[in-house]
């Protein structure tokens, strides 16, 4: 489901249609009236361009709370990241990090792992504002005990997208 949405947004003009909507809202609320028809016409000229994203682009996804490898090469054209609190020892896939603690680094950035003895993967201390198509928070959320600690997780993924252009 995670990457048929990502894939919808991104290559089949579901963001599109998300961003005229918002445009037609920012319109109203800026001037109390539809966007005009230079803006209704750049946002039908990206609808038919399918969303700004090249067919063979991967989509980048972080996988928060990831007990596995569940976006690897089983899904072409997904270039996947997880991570976990404590994944499985051994496992050379999934890094280690505590969401709550990463650092979001100025866009750009490279992301900062370092070696650790029990997770081969290495242990994720810093990720790039903006480095992310999309983040799965699958089930992690229910395990964070305080409210405040669910809504640090979702501001932090949302640090980690892309800031929508303005219309």
């Amino acid at each position: 489901w995670s990457v048929r949405q990502a894939d919808a947004f991104y290559r089949e003009g579901e963001g599109c249609r998300l961003t005229k909507r918002e445009a037609v809202r920012e319109s109203y609320r800026r001037s109390g009236g539809p966007p005009t028809d230079e803006v209704r016409a750049m946002l039908l000229r990206l609808a038919r361009e399918g969303g700004g994203r090249e067919a063979g682009e991967p989509i980048k996804l972080l996988d928060v709370g990831s007990c596995g490898t569940l976006f690897d090469e089983r899904y072409e054209g997904v270039r996947a990241t997880a991570l976990d609190l404590c994944p499985q020892e051994g496992n050379r896939a999934v890094l280690q990090c505590d969401f709550l603690q990463l650092r979001v680094s100025p866009a750009g950035s490279e992301p900062e792992v370092e070696p650790h003895d029990r997770f081969p993967a290495g242990a994720l201390r810093s990720l790039a504002e903006g480095s992310f198509d999309a983040v799965v928070l699958s089930l992690v959320l229910s395990y964070l005990p305080l409210p405040h600690q669910r809504g640090e997780m979702v501001l932090k993924a949302r640090q980690l997208l892309p800031s929508p252009d303005p219309p």
